[in-house]
């Protein structure tokens, strides 16, 4: 499915087109108005490469579309060679469960979406975060909403690494 979201929350607006056999797609009554996007579900590390909207490319600057122009093939490329990250977070030597977990692309542009996600970690402390296309990346940590501290680290992604790290929270001391 391909999703465009409204980049203003203007009344919720967004639109959805499924992706027929022939890998082709439509969405219909978009208004007039800036637009990111997304496709899901995807296979394993699979990412959205690339959307382009004639010569513009739209992960970069944003979709928009206006009311003189409201038609267009937008061409997708979805790359299976994504990324990932997976860890653990530990604090005073031990696994913390149920941190905040983010990433987000250190060099996100407008229209990227896939630039951000959030977890929390399982019962062992353990996170994971995959389908991530290469770039820097920053990577936080927070035990629980209560917490004041947040430790940060910085990381770079390459087509289909799989990258392992751990995070120590400071235990107070």
């Amino acid at each position: 499915m391909v999703w465009l979201h409204a980049v203003k929350d203007r009344g919720h607006h967004f639109g959805a087109g499924e992706i027929r056999k022939d890998n082709t797609f439509t969405v219909d009554g978009m208004l007039p108005g800036a637009y990111t996007i997304s496709v899901n579900p995807l296979v394993g590390d699979s990412y959205l490469a690339s959307a382009h909207l004639g010569s513009a490319d739209v992960l970069r600057a944003g979709l928009t579309i206006s009311s003189t122009n409201p038609s267009g093939m937008l061409d997708l490329v979805i790359s299976p060679n994504g990324a990932s990250v997976e860890g653990m977070v530990v604090k005073a030597q031990k696994p913390v469960s149920g941190a905040s977990m983010h990433i987000e692309l250190a060099d996100a542009e407008q229209g990227q979406t896939f630039a951000k996600a959030d977890a929390e970690t399982d019962q062992y402390g353990q996170f994971a975060f995959h389908a991530l296309r290469p770039g820097k990346y920053v990577i936080s940590a927070k035990e629980d909403e209560q917490s004041e501290g947040v430790r940060t680290i910085d990381t770079s992604l390459e087509e289909k690494q799989h990258s392992r790290i751990t995070i120590t929270l400071d235990d107070g001391k």
